[in-house]
């Protein structure tokens, strides 16, 4: 092998290198700039929620789940229910809801699971709404937030939408152990 070629194969793999390194770059860039952008959410939350904490408790959860919102993208509906004993109340409500579901639901833990956030099939929210039927269920991926205090399910935040919840899961997480924070005092 020529040293002109073997020149020109080591440029090569140094072009290469430098290709896959830009693009890495820039992957990384978008992440910090996410990451940020989420920070900066969370600094605002805070002083909102310092102002939210003095108010009447009906508008204390109306902006909680505004707030909750506010972390998401392309929402199409949502609802804030809080639990006293077996039964809760949906005291804040997104999006185009119809007029079947209860103001009222039984406190359901959906899927019966550890995880505090998670995702489930939308033919899940009849156990909690049983109101809603099987029928024209559109294709949306439903995400809840169980925020408990003293180990009982004190609130669910549920969030529905066309895409994946993949991206925002550890920022709802963030987000419910903030809220739990929040309404213990609060309570």
């Amino acid at each position: 092998m020529e040293i002109s070629n073997i020149v020109t194969l080591v440029l090569g793999l140094s072009v290469a290198g430098n290709v896959l390194l830009a693009s890495k770059l820039r992957k990384r860039t978008k992440l910090n700039k996410y990451l940020s952008s989420q920070l900066q959410k969370f600094k605002e939350l805070s002083s909102k929620l310092r102002d939210i904490v003095v108010q009447r408790e009906e508008t204390f959860y109306k902006n909680l789940h505004d707030v909750a919102i506010g972390f998401l993208d392309e929402i199409e509906k949502s609802y804030f229910i809080v639990f006293d004993g077996e039964y809760g109340n949906v005291v804040s409500v997104f999006g185009d809801v119809s007029s079947n579901v209860a103001k009222r639901v039984r406190k359901t833990e959906l899927p019966f699971a550890t995880q505090r956030v998670y995702t489930v099939d939308k033919e899940k929210l009849i156990a909690l709404f049983p109101n809603l039927t099987k029928d024209g269920f559109e294709k949306t991926q439903v995400l809840v937030s169980d925020i408990f205090i003293g180990g009982e399910l004190k609130a669910k935040l549920i969030f529905e939408r066309k895409r994946n919840f993949e991206e925002e899961m550890d920022t709802i997480k963030s987000l419910g152990s903030f809220f739990t924070s929040f309404i213990a005092t609060h309570s």
